[in-house]
């Protein structure tokens, strides 16, 4: 039973590797909303103690319903803990948060590290580990998901991935005065709320 959840999580990483991974667009500058479009935005706190490479810092997510895969790239900062805003044009659809990629410095340059992404599961420790000391059982392994229901500007939430196990809060009051010094044409105010879960 173990090597079968072993399996499972080996599966799902080659998949993650295997699959085009598809950068979501970021909203420029002072870009206008338009009827047809859809707008996510957030911020992020990465895993701290490790150097980035911006190209190589995301959050992997998929369409539930056109099984697409998407990366939400998160900017980085040398300080350690620094929020991170993003802002990006998505799809309507049901979502679940895959993976989350990193590059570490190592003295022979970087290591680019994949590691996935379950509700209530610490991505620090090597999940094979986990489930091969029945830590972790079947009933334990659940996507964090989200739904953007149509078209629109959607908050998402603030995306901690600083501690090892995710989680997402609802800072939007906050953040919404910050947006509209980057983004004046976009009204934050009025944006619906989806936090993951």
């Amino acid at each position: 039973m173990k090597a079968f959840f072993t399996g499972i999580a080996m599966i799902l990483c080659m998949t993650v590797a295997a699959q085009k991974i598809t950068p979501l667009t970021y909203v420029e500058n002072g870009a206008v909303l338009k009827p047809n479009e859809t707008i996510i935005y957030g911020s992020f706190l990465r895993k701290p103690g490790i150097w980035y490479d911006s190209d190589l810092h995301l959050v992997i997510i998929k369409n539930m319903e056109t099984k697409e895969l998407f990366s939400v790239p998160i900017e980085t900062h040398s300080k350690a803990g620094k929020e991170s805003v993003f802002c990006f044009y998505a799809k309507p659809g049901s979502y679940k948060i895959i993976a989350y990629r990193f590059e570490k410095a190592k003295w022979y340059g970087g290591l680019i590290t994949t590691t996935l992404i379950f509700k209530n599961i610490d991505y620090n420790i090597n999940l094979k580990a986990k489930i091969d000391s029945g830590l972790i059982k079947k009933e334990d392994l659940s996507a964090v998901s989200f739904n953007i229901p149509n078209t629109g500007l959607f908050y998402v939430g603030k995306w901690h991935f600083e501690t090892g196990t995710v989680f997402f809060t609802d800072e939007k009051v906050d953040l919404d005065k910050k947006m509209p010094k980057d983004f004046y044409f976009l009204y934050f105010n009025n944006a619906t709320t989806i936090i993951p879960d």
